[in-house]
């Protein structure tokens, strides 16, 4: 397991491009950002056993 957090604040804004609407931009500049991340490692394995020949 990973964490990971993350803050920025900016008094002026922070330019986060796809968040940002030019056409009115005063009102889509965030002023602070922050992101609270869990990770977690998974692995799985297959194994493909061969056919063994039984002779009675």
């Amino acid at each position: 397991m990973n964490d990971r957090s993350y803050d920025e604040a900016n008094a002026q804004g922070i330019g986060l491009i796809p968040v940002l609407n030019f056409s009115n931009l005063g009102a889509t500049i965030p002023k602070n950002f922050n992101e609270d991340l869990r990770f977690f490692k998974t692995n799985a394995y297959l194994v493909k056993r061969s056919a063994e020949l039984v002779s009675l």
